[in-house]
């Protein structure tokens, strides 16, 4: 479509959030998939941080977001997906943070980011998505729309298979190690030398001090001493991967006619072969046909998605390359 000289068009805008456990992507974007701004800072998680801690880190944002722009009278929608808000109550305080920092007069929806990663690789299709990083979900939607969650419970009674869990194992089978109780291991190493600790003891206090951020990071650390062939950390890969199928497991049997794909959303991507072939292998034995994928966008595009359906929009192509991983 051409305009005239000095005519410009004013497309319906739209603020996506992809309020993740280990950061925060918000993009505001319109109609034809142009990008207005996009900044990403601190993780949002309630269950994780407190309500003071969460506001300021999405005050931050909004700030760099909308610089100086005071007209947000173009915005038709703002949707965020956040790590733990499945729960009503955790959905109503986000929300209640958020129309504390954004117009009171925007329409305003708050669901958890399970949406985002799914959707960030079918587009807004049924499927189902794997979410492995700080912590671990299994989320999808059906053929009839339905959608549920498997997992994603949070460290202290769930989050199987996730980064906190094999860092968990890790320092644990440190610890084991230093008492005779188990076998020694390359980690003890590389953990040690990681923090810069003199010796086992130091890391108790550590860990405790800084709770499940602390352990999560020692996954990629599992991977080194992985793929220099250590038997703990094999044993620890072995012992994520079998709890991480067990939540695949239990996501496709709510399906009729399973997908055909999973999508693979979260920082356990990063660890590679090591930890993906056997993870693939694992999903074949479920069965032959199913696969292993990774989408294309980022799960803040999946937001976006999810912000643009929620008016009766599809997501345009460009608003995909624009957001691409």
């Amino acid at each position: 479509m051409e305009y005239e000289k000095g005519e410009i068009p004013i497309h319906s805008q739209f603020i996506a959030i992809d309020g993740g456990g280990t950061k925060t992507d918000i993009v505001w974007f319109d109609e034809t998939g142009h990008l207005l701004n996009r900044v990403i800072g601190k993780p949002s998680n309630l269950n994780s941080a407190s309500r003071s801690e969460v506001k300021n880190h999405l005050r931050e944002l909004f700030q760099k977001l909308v610089e100086e722009k005071t007209d947000f009278s173009n915005i038709k929608h703002v949707f965020g997906g956040f790590a733990g808000a499945s729960h009503p109550k955790v959905q109503k305080e986000l929300r209640s943070i958020l129309s504390e920092l954004l117009p009171r007069s925007l329409d305003l929806t708050i669901n958890h980011d399970g949406i985002n990663a799914l959707w960030s690789g079918t587009h807004g299709q049924p499927g189902l998505v794997l979410l492995a990083g700080t912590g671990s979900l299994v989320f999808g939607v059906n053929d009839s729309r339905e959608s549920f969650r498997v997992g994603g419970w949070g460290y202290l009674i769930g989050d199987e298979g996730s980064g906190y869990d094999m860092g968990r194992m890790a320092a644990s089978s440190v610890m084991k190690a230093f008492d005779g109780r188990g076998s020694q291991t390359l980690l003890t190493s590389l953990i040690l030398e990681y923090y810069d600790l003199a010796e086992e003891t130091e890391l108790i206090p550590l860990i405790y001090g800084h709770g499940k951020d602390a352990l999560a990071q020692l996954a990629f650390l599992v991977g080194e001493a992985a793929r220099s062939g250590d038997s703990v950390a094999l044993e620890i890969f072995e012992k994520a991967i079998n709890r991480l199928v067990g939540l695949i497991k239990a996501g496709l049997n709510k399906y009729e006619s399973p997908p055909s794909e999973i999508f693979f959303v979260g920082g356990l991507k990063h660890l590679g072969d090591i930890f993906l072939g056997p993870l693939q292998d694992h999903i074949r034995q479920l069965s032959t046909d199913l696969l292993l994928s990774f989408p294309e966008a980022a799960p803040v595009y999946g937001a976006a998605v999810e912000c643009l359906r929620l008016v009766g929009m599809a997501p345009p192509t460009a608003l995909r390359k624009a957001l691409a991983n």
